[in-house]
Order: structure tokens, then C-alpha cells, then sequence
């Protein structure tokens, strides 16, 4: 004997996931959960590529091979090890640190432009890994952030660490951004150093008034990622119609508050940082010599 439960906003033929399980009595269950997605996913994943290459020609192919690496890294290495209890924030600095080498090498290619792009962003992220350790712990977040990972339990009796799992989101949400911020500048003192043949101390003056530029961008775009994925959370709070200052210091709010800012951080740090190494890289080169492009 069969029952089933098909929601009201599902037709006949439509693709669906359903769960067949039985109660005490040996009677079958059949619940439908959820459309069947992957097909969609599929065409869309498709879509994305198909735009990449087309606007990055090999650019963009080499982008997709270094995307494909950070995914394999994510699902195949850290998570795996989170789950056999390995410490959240020092997996998550060694996966940012091979993400940003192997990134930043595939997309640009191994030139003098990548290697201060690198080293900048590895000082960036320090600064944020610091920086995150320290105001996670001054704002006392709880298990809560974490949802339902709190409630995962080891097969040695031990819980996940949830703290952990919140620094290593900040440390991972950041080293997009950074690696942007940090190639960007490194190319831009290159090519000011191509074109005036100046010295350390000009470039340095010159890429920073663009540098700043960049970081009021790249700043405001970490803040829309984190709101954005946080958006019904933040609804649900703003509904309540609580006092602003209530409402800012839920737990919630909060931590999108700390991820952005202490991200932000990092990234203006590493700014001036980068265009200190690369102008003492390239504000050395001699008049006349061959431009190096990846």
C-alpha cells in the first residue's frame, strides 16, 4: 500500500525528487521534495561558460581551469578534512594560498606582474586572518551563526568548531576580492613603469591614486556579496520593527557586519602593500627595457 503526497504547485509530469521510505507498519511513503533542478543548473553552467570564453577568448579558458581547480580544492580537500576534524582557520589560509597561486599563475601566466600579485595577496591575507581571530572573539558570536552545522557531531564525541568554520568563511569570502584588488594594481604599476621608465617613489605615488579608487569599488562589492546572501535574514529582522541599534547588534547582523568590514580591511591593506613591492620591482627596470606581458 502507497500514499503520496504531490504539493499543490506541482502538475503531472513534471520532474521532481522524491523520498520512498516506510513507517511501523510497513506501509510505503512516497513524499515529493523538491523540483528536479540539475538540468537547469546544467544549461546555465553552459551559458556561463560559453560567455567566458567568448569574452576572454584563452583568458577565459584559463579562467574556468583555475575556477574548476579552486571547486575540486573546496569540495575534494577542505571539506572532507573539516569533517574529519581538522582545525577550520589554518584549512582555510593554506586553501585561500593555493586558490590565489594557482589562480593568479593560470590567469596571468608566471611574470613578475604575478609574483607581486601573489605575494600582496598572501600579506592581505594575514592581515584578514589576524584581524578576523581578533574581533571574532571581542563580538562573542555563538554557535548559532553556524546553523545546523552546530548540531554536527564527530565520530570522537567532539563537535565541529564553529567559530573556526565562521573565520574561514571570512578568510575564503575575502580572497576573491583580494586577488582582484592585488593584480590589478601589480599590472597598473607595470604599465606606468613601462610607459615613464619612473623611479620607486613615482610609481608608487601614481598607482596609489588609482589604487584608491579601486578599493571604494571593490569594498562596496563585498558588502552587496554578503547582503545579498543574508538578504530574508536581514528582511526577517527589519520586519520585527525593533530599535536600529537593537537591530544591528543581532547576532546576524553583526557577523555580516565584521565579515565586511574586517574583508575590507584586508583588501585596503593589501593595496598599498602591493603597490609597494611592485614598485620596488618595477621602478628598477631601466629605460628602454623589453615590456614583459603575460
Amino acid at each position: 500500500q502507497t500514499t503520496e503526497a504531490l504539493p499543490a504547485d506541482f502538475d503531472v509530469g513534471d520532474e521532481v525528487v522524491v523520498t520512498v521510505s516506510e513507517d511501523l507498519g510497513g506501509l510505503e511513503l512516497v513524499t515529493v521534495n523538491e523540483p528536479y533542478r540539475l538540468p537547469v543548473l546544467g544549461l546555465l553552467v553552459l551559458v556561463f561558460g560559453a560567455t567566458m570564453i567568448l569574452v576572454g577568448g584563452w583568458q577565459g579558458v584559463r579562467a574556468l581551469v583555475a575556477l574548476g581547480f579552486t571547486i575540486v580544492l573546496v569540495a575534494k580537500l577542505f571539506i572532507p578534512l573539516l569533517l574529519n576534524g581538522w582545525a577550520p582557520v589554518p584549512l582555510a589560509i593554506v586553501l585561500a594560498s593555493l586558490v590565489t597561486v594557482a589562480t593568479v599563475l593560470l590567469t596571468e601566466g608566471l611574470t613578475r606582474v604575478s609574483a607581486v600579485a601573489i605575494a600582496g595577496t598572501l600579506g592581505g591575507l594575514g592581515i584578514t586572518a589576524v584581524i578576523a581571530a581578533i574581533f571574532h572573539g571581542a563580538a562573542d558570536f555563538t554557535a548559532a551563526s553556524a546553523g545546523e552545522l552546530a548540531y554536527i557531531v564527530f565520530t570522537s564525541g567532539e563537535r565541529i568548531d564553529t567559530g573556526g568554520i565562521l573565520l574561514a568563511a571570512i578568510i575564503l569570502g575575502a580572497v576573491g576580492v583580494l586577488d582582484d584588488v592585488t593584480v590589478t594594481q601589480a599590472a597598473t604599476v607595470e604599465e606606468l613603469a613601462h610607459r615613464t621608465s619612473a623611479g620607486a617613489r613615482t610609481l608608487w605615488a601614481r598607482a596609489m591614486r588609482i589604487g584608491r579608487s579601486h578599493i571604494a569599488a571593490t569594498t562596496n562589492t563585498l558588502f552587496m556579496a554578503y547582503v545579498g546572501a543574508s538578504l530574508p535574514a536581514l528582511i526577517f529582522i527589519i520586519v520585527l520593527a525593533e530599535p536600529t541599534l537593537l537591530t544591528l547588534n543581532r547576532e546576524i547582523l553583526a557577523l555580516q557586519i565584521v565579515r565586511t568590514l574586517v574583508g575590507s580591511i584586508g583588501i585596503i591593506l593589501a593595496m598599498p602593500l602591493t603597490t609597494l613591492l611592485a614598485a620596488a620591482v618595477f621602478g628598477a627596470r631601466t629605460p628602454g627595457e623589453e615590456h614583459e606581458r603575460a
